[in-house]
């Protein structure tokens, strides 16, 4: 059989798939991905290094089925947003990433809509994509909101929003978020990835409503995004449905473990948004002093609007630091987004970008 023939009996959905690339290569300082610069909580590390010499811990043998013991802290962590058995309104997943594709695929059927804002985290589309639904993109507001009734002028079964958004850093008001849900019929996943480092969460619109998920990671604050575990909140209904399609395994031992040692170190976890948030308004000041406009961040990041020059890019690579770097961006068009990191590392950023102005 050649490899025609191969391809003809594959599903047309997946047919010239480009798989995800984050277009990042090894550095010094890398600045890419949003991922703590902070490293993970102190006994977090000590707990990994010791699992491997742990008898108890045997990793020879399979982890929990669907993470109970996350689940146990997650329930204890989110009490008062949670249903009564709130151990029900809970999914672990190997990364959100893994929660988001099954909820879209418990929550819509092929040839339905899902509706992926513009610019924003891009794998919502992906996957309704690779899962033969349809998807629409509709752009965002200057100030990073919804227009509401653009997005319900385009039946749908599924609107994904990121807020805090992802690569803007910008939320989406919570009163166009209220607006949408009241009079929104279908689901509503909001991915709040970058939420512990913003003023505002929308955790409690889960009592108020069935048809919201929320989703959240162990990728960004807590620093434990090579180990690939997230999850997800919402109605018992829609969680059980996920966790059916997500199927047993997914997350492995050191990760669970991990995750669930973090989400007790709170005195840490708490430091370390203060010094991401006292970091990133210094460096938006100093960005403001030599003459950029980046977009106000409520995360982890900072998303400055900018000619990217092919100079730019390779003062970026000879000083060792990655940033990502945006060329066709809806509504801001190119830039580059930078992950806030203790000042010494963020000083040497603008050094490059003194340089390249000089």
């Amino acid at each position: 059989m050649s490899n025609n023939d191969v391809t003809s009996l594959l599903p047309e959905r997946v047919r010239n798939v480009n798989l995800y690339d984050p277009l990042r290569k090894p550095v010094t300082y890398d600045l890419s991905d949003n991922t703590s610069q902070w490293g993970m909580a102190p006994g977090v590390r000590d707990l990994i290094t010791s699992l491997a010499n742990d008898p108890a811990v045997h990793l020879s043998r399979y982890p929990e089925i669907y993470g109970a013991s996350v689940k146990q802290q997650l329930a204890r962590n989110y009490e008062e947003y949670l249903g009564d058995n709130p151990l029900d309104n809970i999914v672990v997943g190997c990364g959100t990433d893994d929660v988001l594709d099954c909820i879209i695929r418990a929550c819509t059927q092929a040839g339905e809509t899902i509706i992926n804002p513009m610019p924003s985290f891009p794998m919502a589309g992906y996957f309704a994509q690779y899962n033969d639904r349809n998807v629409v993109g509709i752009e965002l507001e200057a100030d990073g909101s919804i227009d509401v009734d653009k997005f319900l002028a385009v039946p749908s079964k599924l609107i994904y929003l990121c807020s805090p958004n992802n690569p803007t850093g910008l939320p989406i008001s919570r009163a166009r978020i209220d607006e949408l849900v009241n009079r929104y019929e279908g689901f509503i996943v909001i991915d709040e990835a970058y939420a512990e480092f913003a003023q505002n969460n929308c955790l409690d619109l889960l009592k108020e409503n069935p048809r919201i998920v929320i989703l959240r990671t162990f990728s960004k604050l807590h620093a434990l995004a090579g180990l690939r575990i997230g999850y997800g909140l919402g109605n018992r209904e829609v969680i059980v449905a996920a966790e059916a399609l997500r199927g047993p395994y997914k997350a492995n031992a050191i990760a669970l473990a991990a995750a669930h040692d973090s989400l007790t170190q709170k005195t840490w976890l708490s430091s370390v948004v203060q010094q991401v948030r006292e970091q990133r308004e210094w460096f938006l000041g100093e960005l403001f002093e030599l003459g950029f406009a980046p977009l106000a961040s409520d995360v982890n990041f900072v998303f400055i609007p900018m000619e990217v020059s092919g100079q730019l890019a390779q003062a970026f690579a000879r000083a060792e630091i990655a940033v990502r770097i945006f060329d066709d961006l809806a509504l801001y068009g190119s830039g580059i987004r930078v992950t806030i990191a203790p000042r010494e590392v963020l000083t040497k950023v603008l050094d490059v970008l003194r340089s390249e102005q000089s």
